[in-house]
């Protein structure tokens, strides 16, 4: 029987696992939150000291959006479509903003999800190594009491 090469087994459970990943991540937040949620939830602000940079996305709300792609992100590229588009600088602005939350929250889930699978995988080795040894003393006394039972019936 030829035996299995572990190398390729890692690379394939990498490559299914990093498309289990794109796919999650493309369900939970590609389809659920349009390309402008966050931006108007950071942007709506009733604070009376708002900063320079925030009064400029302020203004960028009220530029041509009508160009934005709204496919999922991940299968749109945002760091090229505003050089083929002929808007001003606070439509380019509220392009890259899209993309930097885009790309940030995407490595966000990556990490998380990769997180939580190493301690998940570490939990469960600690709790079958605790459980081996538990299994192995439990024998320990069983064997123990069957000796202690054995000597004692033969001395009297």
């Amino acid at each position: 029987m030829k035996e299995i090469d572990l190398d390729i087994v890692e690379k394939l459970a990498c490559y299914v696992g990093t498309i289990i990943l794109v796919t999650s991540y493309q369900l939970l937040i590609g389809d659920n939150l349009p390309d402008n949620e966050f931006y108007n939830q950071e942007m709506n602000t009733t604070d009376s000291n708002c900063s320079t940079d925030n009064a400029i996305f302020l203004e960028t709300r009220k530029a041509d959006t009508t160009q934005i792609p709204t496919d999922r992100p991940m299968t749109s590229s945002k760091t090229i479509y505003p050089l083929f588009f002929e808007g001003d600088m606070k439509t380019l602005n509220y392009y890259y903003y899209n993309y930097y939350y885009y790309y940030y929250y995407y490595y966000y889930y990556y990490y998380y999800y990769y997180y939580f699978y190493y301690y998940y995988y570490y939990y469960f080795y600690y709790y079958y190594y605790f459980y081996y040894y538990y299994y192995f003393y439990y024998y320990n006394y069983y064997y123990y009491y069957y000796y202690y039972y054995y000597y004692y019936y033969y001395y009297y």
